[in-house]
C-alpha cells in the first residue's frame, strides 16, 4: 500500500473513531457539570519523517472533529475550568473569575455589631420601658414590632432590637420594602439580611464601584448607626448623632477603615 493511500486510511479510522467518542460525550453531557481542561501539547512522536507527518496532519485536524479543542488566539492559558461548580483558574491575560467571597459584608456587619450591640441578636434597648415576652429571636418582626410599639408608647427613648439595633421605623420600612416578610423569625439570618440592606442603602454599590472614598462610606455608615464614628473631618471619632439619647461612639475610625478594607465586598 502507497504512503498516500495508508494515510487515507488512518484518517478515516481516526475520524470514525473520534466521531463515536464525541456522541459519547455529548451524550453524558447533561449527567455530568461540564469540565473543561486545557492540556499541554504531547511531544511529538519518534519516528520516520513520512510517520512524523503524518502525526502533524491528525494533530491539527482531531481537535476539530472532538469540538472541544482550545484556539492558541483566545489569549487564555488557564487550566482549568469548571463551570458546574462555578469556579475559573486564572489565565495568562489576567482574568480571574471570581468565587464571590462573603468576607468583606461579614466584616463590617462584625464591626457593627460591636458597636451597636456586643450582647448579639437577642439585644434590646437596655433603657427599654417594656420589655419582650421571651428573646426576640423567637418573635417574628411583627412581634417585635408590636413590642417596639409599645415600649415607645411606654416612654422609651428607643426602640432598638437585635444585634444591629434596629428601630421601629426602620423595621417597619424594611417590612415594606420586602427585604423583611412580617411573619418571618426575628433571627439572625433576618438580622443579617436586614442589614446588609441598610449598608447598601447608605452607598454599598459607588464604594465597590469605586465612586465614593472608604471615608465617604464610612461616614454614611455612621449616620445609620449611631454606635459607628464619624471616620473623617472635624468630627473624626464622634457619633454622628454624639449626645442624642446617650448615644457615642463605641469603635475606633480605624476599625471601621479596617473592615471596609478586610476582604472582597459581594
Amino acid at each position: 500500500m502507497s504512503a498516500a493511500k495508508a494515510i487515507a486510511a488512518m484518517m478515516a479510522t481516526a475520524a470514525g473513531w473520534f466521531a463515536y467518542e464525541r456522541h459519547k460525550g455529548q451524550a453524558a453531557q447533561d449527567q455530568t457539570p461540564r469540565v473543561i481542561y486545557v492540556s499541554d501539547p504531547q511531544p511529538a512522536q519518534s519516528g520516520s519523517g513520512e510517520g512524523a507527518a503524518i502525526f502533524g496532519l491528525l494533530g491539527s485536524i482531531l481537535p476539530g472533529l472532538l469540538g472541544g479543542g482550545t484556539s492558541a488566539s483566545s489569549g487564555s492559558s488557564g487550566t482549568l475550568s469548571d463551570l458546574g461548580g462555578m469556579r475559573a483558574a486564572s489565565g495568562s491575560n489576567g482574568a480571574t473569575a471570581s468565587t464571590g467571597s462573603s468576607m468583606g459584608i461579614s466584616s463590617i456587619l462584625d464591626v457593627i455589631g460591636r458597636a451597636e450591640a456586643p450582647g448579639g441578636y437577642d439585644t434590646v434597648y437596655a433603657g427599654s420601658k417594656v420589655r419582650p415576652s421571651r428573646p426576640i429571636t423567637t418573635m417574628t418582626v411583627s412581634q417585635v414590632m408590636d413590642w417596639q410599639r409599645s415600649s415607645i408608647a411606654a416612654g422609651s427613648v428607643s426602640s432598638a432590637a437585635g444585634r444591629y439595633q434596629i428601630i421601629y421605623k426602620t423595621l417597619r420600612s424594611l417590612v415594606s420594602r420586602g427585604v423583611l416578610s412580617a411573619g418571618e423569625l426575628f433571627n439572625a439570618s433576618a438580622q443579617d439580611r436586614a442589614a446588609h440592606s441598610l449598608i447598601q442603602g447608605r452607598g454599598l454599590s459607588d464604594y465597590q464601584s469605586g465612586n465614593i472614598s472608604a471615608q465617604q462610606f464610612g461616614n454614611n455608615l455612621a449616620k445609620e448607626w449611631a454606635g459607628l464614628p464619624v471616620v473623617s473631618g472635624s468630627n473624626a471619632g464622634r457619633s454622628y448623632y454624639d449626645g442624642y439619647a446617650g448615644n457615642s461612639a463605641t469603635v475606633s475610625p480605624a476599625d471601621v477603615l479596617g473592615a471596609l478594607s478586610g476582604g472582597t465586598w459581594t
